[in-house]
Protein backbone atom coordinates (compact mmCIF):
# COMPACT_ATOMS: atom_id res chain seq x y z
CA UNK A 1 0.00 0.00 0.00
CA UNK A 2 1.21 3.57 -0.84
CA UNK A 3 -0.09 6.64 0.28
CA UNK A 4 0.10 10.18 -2.23
CA UNK A 5 2.02 12.75 -1.03
CA UNK A 6 1.78 16.39 -2.21
CA UNK A 7 4.96 18.40 -1.17
CA UNK A 8 4.98 22.17 -1.95
CA UNK A 9 7.53 24.41 -2.22
CA UNK A 10 7.83 26.51 0.99
CA UNK A 11 6.56 30.14 -0.22
CA UNK A 12 5.96 33.86 0.62
CA UNK A 13 3.33 36.26 -1.01
CA UNK A 14 3.04 39.81 0.62
CA UNK A 15 -0.37 41.31 0.34
CA UNK A 16 -2.25 44.66 0.63
CA UNK A 17 -5.09 44.46 3.17
CA UNK A 18 -7.62 46.83 3.83
CA UNK A 19 -6.35 50.29 3.07
CA UNK A 20 -7.26 53.03 5.10
CA UNK A 21 -6.54 57.14 3.89
CA UNK A 22 -8.84 60.35 4.66
CA UNK A 23 -10.90 60.59 1.70
CA UNK A 24 -9.41 64.16 1.34
CA UNK A 25 -6.51 66.39 2.20
CA UNK A 26 -4.40 69.66 1.39
CA UNK A 27 -1.45 69.82 -0.39
CA UNK A 28 1.39 70.62 2.24
CA UNK A 29 -0.52 68.81 5.00
CA UNK A 30 0.13 65.52 6.67
CA UNK A 31 -2.64 62.93 7.06
CA UNK A 32 -2.53 59.24 9.00
CA UNK A 33 -2.92 56.38 6.98
CA UNK A 34 -2.82 52.41 7.74
CA UNK A 35 -3.07 49.40 6.36
CA UNK A 36 -2.46 45.76 7.01
CA UNK A 37 0.07 43.58 5.61
CA UNK A 38 -0.84 39.79 5.12
CA UNK A 39 1.61 37.35 4.07
CA UNK A 40 -0.50 34.03 2.40
CA UNK A 41 2.76 32.12 1.53
CA UNK A 42 3.47 28.85 3.37
CA UNK A 43 6.20 30.14 5.06
CA UNK A 44 7.37 32.95 7.06
CA UNK A 45 8.71 36.26 5.67
CA UNK A 46 11.63 37.91 7.02
CA UNK A 47 10.67 41.18 6.41
CA UNK A 48 6.88 43.09 6.47
CA UNK A 49 8.29 46.52 5.56
CA UNK A 50 4.83 48.79 3.48
CA UNK A 51 5.88 51.50 1.80
CA UNK A 52 3.49 54.60 0.63
CA UNK A 53 3.08 56.46 -2.60
CA UNK A 54 0.75 59.08 -4.05
CA UNK A 55 0.19 58.11 -7.99
CA UNK A 56 -2.57 59.96 -10.21
CA UNK A 57 -3.94 56.29 -11.08
CA UNK A 58 -4.08 52.91 -8.84
CA UNK A 59 -1.17 51.04 -10.03
CA UNK A 60 2.11 51.66 -8.98
CA UNK A 61 5.01 52.96 -11.19
CA UNK A 62 8.30 54.73 -10.84
CA UNK A 63 6.60 58.18 -11.79
CA UNK A 64 4.27 58.19 -8.48
CA UNK A 65 5.44 60.05 -5.24
CA UNK A 66 7.15 58.21 -2.52
CA UNK A 67 5.62 59.53 0.84
CA UNK A 68 7.14 57.56 3.67
CA UNK A 69 7.35 54.12 4.93
CA UNK A 70 6.25 51.43 7.92
CA UNK A 71 8.77 49.26 8.89
CA UNK A 72 8.08 45.32 9.81
CA UNK A 73 10.11 42.75 10.94
CA UNK A 74 9.42 38.80 10.75
CA UNK A 75 5.67 38.01 9.41
CA UNK A 76 4.63 34.25 10.33
CA UNK A 77 2.46 32.41 7.06
CA UNK A 78 -0.72 33.14 7.39
CA UNK A 79 -0.53 35.78 9.49
CA UNK A 80 -0.86 39.79 9.04
CA UNK A 81 0.63 43.04 10.62
CA UNK A 82 -1.37 46.68 11.13
CA UNK A 83 0.68 49.08 9.82
CA UNK A 84 0.56 53.03 10.13
CA UNK A 85 2.38 56.13 9.26
CA UNK A 86 1.96 59.80 8.83
CA UNK A 87 2.23 61.09 5.26
CA UNK A 88 2.67 64.89 3.85
CA UNK A 89 1.32 65.57 0.77
CA UNK A 90 3.63 67.18 -1.20
CA UNK A 91 2.85 70.78 -1.53
CA UNK A 92 2.94 71.15 -5.47
CA UNK A 93 0.28 68.62 -5.88
CA UNK A 94 -2.16 70.29 -8.19
CA UNK A 95 -5.82 69.63 -6.90
CA UNK A 96 -7.41 66.72 -8.40
CA UNK A 97 -8.10 63.02 -7.44
CA UNK A 98 -4.97 60.64 -6.42
CA UNK A 99 -4.75 57.16 -5.03
CA UNK A 100 -2.87 56.82 -1.80
CA UNK A 101 -0.55 53.48 -3.06
CA UNK A 102 0.54 50.81 -0.34
CA UNK A 103 3.42 48.68 -1.26
CA UNK A 104 4.22 45.61 0.49
CA UNK A 105 8.35 44.71 0.60
CA UNK A 106 8.34 48.18 -1.36
CA UNK A 107 12.54 48.25 -1.40
CA UNK A 108 11.58 44.49 -2.73
CA UNK A 109 13.97 41.99 -0.10
CA UNK A 110 11.69 39.48 0.18
CA UNK A 111 11.79 37.24 -2.51
CA UNK A 112 8.22 36.07 -3.06
CA UNK A 113 6.09 33.60 -5.34
CA UNK A 114 4.02 36.22 -6.61
CA UNK A 115 5.87 40.38 -6.80
CA UNK A 116 2.70 41.45 -8.91
CA UNK A 117 0.19 41.87 -6.48
CA UNK A 118 1.87 43.55 -4.03
CA UNK A 119 0.19 47.21 -4.18
CA UNK A 120 -3.20 48.13 -2.62
CA UNK A 121 -4.55 51.80 -3.17
CA UNK A 122 -6.93 53.70 -0.90
CA UNK A 123 -9.04 57.22 -3.36
CA UNK A 124 -8.08 60.86 -2.19
CA UNK A 125 -8.91 63.66 -3.22
CA UNK A 126 -6.49 66.63 -2.79
CA UNK A 127 -7.07 70.40 -2.52
CA UNK A 128 -4.78 72.92 -2.80
CA UNK A 129 -4.46 75.18 0.23
CA UNK A 130 -6.59 78.71 0.62
CA UNK A 131 -7.82 81.30 3.61
CA UNK A 132 -10.89 83.00 2.83
CA UNK A 133 -11.82 85.06 5.85
CA UNK A 134 -15.45 86.42 6.26
CA UNK A 135 -16.24 89.31 8.34
CA UNK A 136 -19.14 88.11 10.56
CA UNK A 137 -21.58 90.23 13.30
CA UNK A 138 -20.07 93.24 12.55
CA UNK A 139 -21.03 95.57 15.32
CA UNK A 140 -20.65 99.44 15.83
CA UNK A 141 -21.32 101.13 19.56
CA UNK A 142 -23.16 104.11 17.67
CA UNK A 143 -24.76 105.28 14.51
CA UNK A 144 -24.23 108.81 14.99
CA UNK A 145 -20.95 110.11 15.76
CA UNK A 146 -19.84 113.79 16.45
CA UNK A 147 -16.34 114.70 14.79
CA UNK A 148 -13.58 114.01 17.08
CA UNK A 149 -15.52 111.48 19.76
CA UNK A 150 -14.68 107.67 19.69
CA UNK A 151 -16.31 105.12 18.62
CA UNK A 152 -16.50 101.18 19.55
CA UNK A 153 -16.05 98.46 16.34
CA UNK A 154 -15.84 94.78 16.40
CA UNK A 155 -16.93 91.70 14.67
CA UNK A 156 -15.90 88.18 14.27
CA UNK A 157 -13.51 86.68 11.90
CA UNK A 158 -14.71 83.32 10.15
CA UNK A 159 -11.60 80.95 8.06
CA UNK A 160 -14.35 78.94 5.52
CA UNK A 161 -10.69 77.93 3.67
CA UNK A 162 -9.23 74.95 4.04
CA UNK A 163 -5.87 75.70 6.02
CA UNK A 164 -5.41 78.00 9.19
CA UNK A 165 -4.61 81.83 8.45
CA UNK A 166 -1.11 82.98 10.73
CA UNK A 167 -2.78 86.43 11.40
CA UNK A 168 -5.74 88.68 11.08
CA UNK A 169 -6.22 92.59 11.01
Amino acid sequence: NYDNITITAPSIDLIIQSPNSPGSAVAGNSISINCYIYNQGTTNSSSSNVGYYLSADAAWDAGDTYLNYSSGGTLNAGSSSYKSATVTIPSSTTSGSYYILFFADYSAVVSETNENNNVNFDAITISTPSIDLLIQTPYLSATTITAGNNVSVSCYIYNQGNVSATYSY
